[in-house]
């Protein structure tokens, strides 16, 4: 679909990850620990696809040796990203990061702290149209017919992330606008954004649907105003 690939120059480094045994070496101590942590194989093995993908990301955006780059779970929110110097002293990085995973795949983005970016992974027909009631915005029916409705759910889902809003805002009023098949800005309430957005290709896994979305916040579009008749 033709949702854009670019809709011009970013500075996110987006990067996928799929996790094996051996992906546990490429973990801090503390890390490991936090894996070690996790009830069951399944959450195991999904946490760590998500972590490396992760600090790939940060490595790659921060030009920085994977293996100096430290991720720290926050309860309610994306994980601080930490760097150590040469005398393995860790200080932290100003850096977002936006993670994502589904059944051993992990999907990434890492930019500078204060960008708002997103990104979400969900099995392909997972969502369908008995859903559509709880999360379809007027128009936008014809969007996720077109498309699927577990796509509009993932930009959704990448939506709610990058701008981290609460538990309690539905994804109904969470308004996504098109100019043919590409996002070009996101509503929540009366604010409009200008926005971008990108279908993600997980080689070898066409059971999976992902996307990422970045916002720019300082810019809002006006909302027009309803014309009178």
């Amino acid at each position: 679909m033709p949702i854009a690939a670019s809709l011009g120059p970013s500075t996110v480094a987006y990067t996928l990850a799929v996790a094996t045994r051996a992906s546990l070496d490429a973990l801090t101590r503390g890390e490991r620990q936090e894996y070690d942590r996790l009830p069951h194989a399944e959450r195991r093995r999904d946490w760590l696809a998500g972590r490396l993908a992760a600090k790939r990301a940060v490595a790659e955006h921060c030009r920085l040796p994977f293996d100096r780059v430290r991720l720290e779970s926050q309860t309610g929110t994306a994980p601080s990203c930490l760097i150590a110097d040469d005398l393995d002293r860790w200080s932290l990085l100003p850096v977002m990061v936006s993670i994502a995973h589904c059944d051993g795949v992990g999907i990434a983005a890492a930019a500078d702290r204060g960008s708002l970016i997103g990104v979400d992974v969900e099995r392909a027909g997972d969502i369908g149209p008995a859903e559509y009631r709880y999360f379809l915005a007027p128009g936008e029916l014809a969007f996720a017919r077109r498309v699927g409705a577990t796509l509009l759910w993932v930009l959704k889902e990448a939506v709610w992330k990058a701008l981290g809003l609460a538990l309690s805002t539905s994804f109904a009023s969470v308004i996504l606008d098109f100019d043919a098949d590409d996002v070009r800005s996101v509503s929540v309430g009366s604010k409009r954004m200008s926005a971008r957005a990108r279908v993600v290709r997980i080689p070898d896994r066409s059971d999976l649907v992902a996307a990422a979305v970045e916002i720019d916040a300082e810019h809002p579009s006006p909302i027009p105003r309803p014309q009178s008749v």
